[in-house]
């Protein structure tokens, strides 16, 4: 089943939440390709995709059961931090490339830790950001629960230690 359905939300990893508002059948030098047309609206911006060509860009949301498992990992998560802020960051942003929740989480979590201990860089500052806002809008379409809701949940798990 593809990942692009009409209507339906899917996740990327930079942009966040975007709807899938088309699926058209164009050629292009020749050949006939599918493309969906996604709309992501925090960043005002729509995006054509090939739907012919596997992409690890985009994902199904989560399901609502998986909700409590990524707050349990965010919880259980021990950061590390890589002395010089460039490590830091290439981690983090591999992390939030994979497109995965957990790892997006551990994002979350290890700048958040961070930004206790010491100042952010404004640009782990917009990364965490980014990161949170990503999460807080696949889980507020998961789960109904408004943002400010959420986001208290992030924190509190974020503050956890084992």
């Amino acid at each position: 089943m593809s990942k692009f359905v009409l209507d339906t939300p899917v996740c990327h990893p930079m942009y966040g939440l975007g709807t899938v508002l088309a699926i058209e059948q164009n050629e292009l030098l020749g050949e006939t390709i599918s493309l969906a047309k996604i709309f992501f609206p925090r960043e005002n911006m729509q995006m054509m995709v090939n739907i012919d060509k596997e992409t690890e860009l985009f994902r199904p949301l989560i399901e609502e059961e998986q909700v409590d498992a990524v707050f349990e990992h965010m919880k259980n998560h021990e950061g590390s931090f890589p002395s010089r802020a460039n490590q830091r960051q290439r981690m983090h942003m591999d992390k939030i490339k994979s497109n995965d929740i957990f790892q997006l989480s551990e994002v979350i979590k290890d700048l958040h830790v961070m930004s206790t201990k010491k100042k952010l860089s404004f640009k782990e500052t917009e990364m965490f950001e980014r990161a949170r806002q990503v999460m807080i809008e696949e889980l507020t379409v998961v789960t109904g629960r408004k943002s400010e809701a959420l986001d208290e949940l992030i924190a509190r798990a974020c503050l956890s230690t084992n």
